[in-house]
Order: C-alpha cells, then structure tokens, then sequence
C-alpha cells in the first residue's frame, strides 16, 4: 500500500478501470451504424425504419464471410482485442506488488 498515492485515488482507479472495461463492451456490441431512409416521394413524405444496423463485431464477422480476411483480422485484433488487453495488463500492474513489477 502506497502513501504517496491518495486514498480516494487507490479506489476510484478499479472503479474507473471497470467502467472502461463496461464502455468497450457497449461500444463493440451496440449498434454503430443505422441505416434509416427518410424522404419525399411524390409530396408524401416516405419514413422507412431502421433498414440494418452495424456494430463492429457485426462488422468484423460480415468483412470475414466476404473474404476479406487480412482485414478483419487487423479490425479483430486491435479495435476488439487490444483495448481489452491493454486494459486488464493496466488492472495488473494496478494491483500487484511493486517488487514484482520493478527490476
């Protein structure tokens, strides 16, 4: 336990690191494109709901069923991998001991 890092720091840091966790899988499950047509045929207005919706796996799955592989890998490994990565090695280096992390 640190005295040079506050109190109120040493808990709001996992709390935050939580919530970022919570964001990426909201950001990478939820809907990032909507397709919606909205316009004016022959003086009536014309309002087609939601016509498809993307997220990024969806995205990433759909580029991998069209054959572009290479592509969805690099999206897959760090647009969806990384950033979950990166975050539990931070959560890590948070919570284990500094003779453990120093050299």
């Amino acid at each position: 336990q640190s005295t040079t890092v506050p109190k109120w720091f040493r808990i709001a840091m996992p709390i935050m690191l939580l919530l970022n966790l919570g964001c990426f899988i909201l950001g990478h499950v939820g809907d990032v494109i909507e397709i919606v047509v909205v316009g004016q045929v022959l003086g009536g207005d014309l309002d087609i709901p939601t016509l498809d919706s993307y997220s990024v796996i969806t995205s990433t799955r759909e580029l991998w069923k069209g054959g572009a592989y290479w592509l969805a890998i690099l999206i897959a490994l760090f647009s969806i991998a990384w950033p979950y990565v990166k975050t539990l090695i931070l959560t890590f280096c948070w919570f284990a001991p500094t003779k453990m992390l120093s050299f």
